[in-house]
């Protein structure tokens, strides 16, 4: 399966389910859109974007940057991020 193919198998249940036993927040959400996620460490915090609807033309670019941050944070690499919310 290449990238692409994994983005759009992803369950977007199951990575805000990850996404708060990491400790983000929900902050808001554009019914039907996308959610806005925080996440607070050493006095920094992070904003991301958790788009819901696979329609939307940029989801995989959105999806993208979503697991890139959290990479970022967690200080790992993306392809294992993207691994890891493949198996939730």
């Amino acid at each position: 399966m290449n990238n692409t193919e994994l983005i759009q198998a992803l369950s977007l249940e199951k990575i805000a389910m990850y996404l708060t036993s990491k400790g983000w927040k929900k902050k808001k959400e554009a019914e039907g859109i996308a959610s806005i996620w925080r996440y607070a460490s050493n006095g920094r915090e992070v904003s991301i974007l958790l788009p819901i609807d696979k329609e939307f033309g940029d989801f995989e670019i959105k999806m993208e940057d979503l697991i890139l941050l959290i990479a970022e944070v967690e200080s790992r690499p993306q392809s294992e991020i993207l691994n890891t919310l493949s198996g939730l």
